[in-house]
């Protein structure tokens, strides 16, 4: 069974909260629940924009409130989801939220915690912070946010009101600024990596990471482009969904997730390179060339990610 919990959660916006550097604060509460579904740190939930786009946002409060809260950042691309989100809903709209997805938080074996966030990347982050708050650890967190400018740094008065966290922002602004690659280095005994941010600094951040060996975590949302180009050249094969009964043949030149939505198969996906799990689909019987990041090898028995990864002969999904 795949990891994406689809069941949507039909929501309430109680609070909408625009920023000047272009990010919109979210709360939701549930309408036909009492609570939300319990979650921890780093946990993000599907949001459902309208009938044809469903988008991955962190859940950036306290996991122990009765609201859920999401940032987005504004695109300033028209009719983009992020720009939708951002700019029209108001008080009193409603929205479907999924369960939430929990790819990415604090390691229970880890005696240190090191955390590196860039922009928008601090979400996921905040709510790890406000759970390590009441879980034991040995010393305070660092944490190493990095801005293109003051201006633009979100939650920090939350952030600064934490005694259990070291927390140093740096802005492009700053003439000794690290490089990312810099406070991701030489990583401690017990101490675990946890980072999210835009590619370039997720990029330089990689250069170190098998130096963690095991005690790296991350996350990244990638958006997908409106018209995806072709990610492979390899040979066509087909799709057989088990509950519909339909084939669908993909083509040398496509993904599988390109084809489903050419065949008109509604499928939620975000990221469309593999990292966000978001299209993840429960496979019956086939061989899957997997080419994902986002799926564990005991997962990739019974899933696949069909934005990124391929097939040979005929696939069973359970679609």
């Amino acid at each position: 069974m795949s990891r994406i919990r689809r069941l949507l959660i039909k929501s309430r916006v109680v609070a909408v909260d625009r920023h000047d550097n272009g990010v919109t604060v979210l709360s939701f509460a549930p309408i036909h629940r009492t609570t939300y579904p319990a979650h921890r740190g780093g946990a993000h939930t599907l949001v459902r924009i309208d009938d044809h786009r469903v988008r991955p946002y962190s859940l950036c409060g306290d996991p122990s409130d009765t609201r859920w809260r999401i940032a987005v950042r504004a695109s300033g691309i028209d009719g983009s989801a992020s720009d939708h989100l951002a700019r029209s809903n108001r008080p009193g709209d409603h929205l479907f939220l999924s369960h939430p997805q929990e790819r990415f938080g604090l390691d229970p074996a880890a005696t240190r915690h090191r955390f590196i966030a860039g922009g928008i990347g601090i979400t996921p982050i905040l709510s790890m912070l406000y759970e390590l708050r009441e879980t034991p650890h040995s010393e305070p967190a660092r944490v190493h946010y990095f801005v293109r400018s003051r201006s633009e740094a979100v939650f920090v008065e939350e952030l600064s009101a934490f005694d259990h966290i070291d927390l140093r922002i740096y802005s492009g602004q700053d003439a000794d600024r690290p490089d990312a690659r810099t406070v991701a280095d030489s990583p401690r005994e017990g101490e675990h990596l946890y980072y999210c941010g835009p590619p370039r600094m997720m990029a330089r951040i990689n250069q170190v990471h098998d130096l963690w060996a095991g005690r790296a975590h991350t996350e990244s949302f990638a958006a997908m482009p409106a018209n995806p180009t072709s990610v492979t050249t390899n040979d066509a094969f087909d799709l057989r969904l088990l509950k519909s009964g339909r084939t669908i043949r993909v083509r040398a030149r496509e993904t599988p997730l390109q084809a489903l939505v050419r065949a008109g198969i509604q499928v939620d996906y975000g990221c469309g390179v593999g990292l966000c799990g978001t299209c993840v689909l429960d496979v019956g019987a086939g061989v899957v060339d997997h080419r994902d990041h986002c799926l564990t090898d005991a997962e990739r028995a019974s899933a696949m990610a069909p934005c990124i990864s391929r097939g040979s002969g005929t696939l069973d999904i359970l679609l």
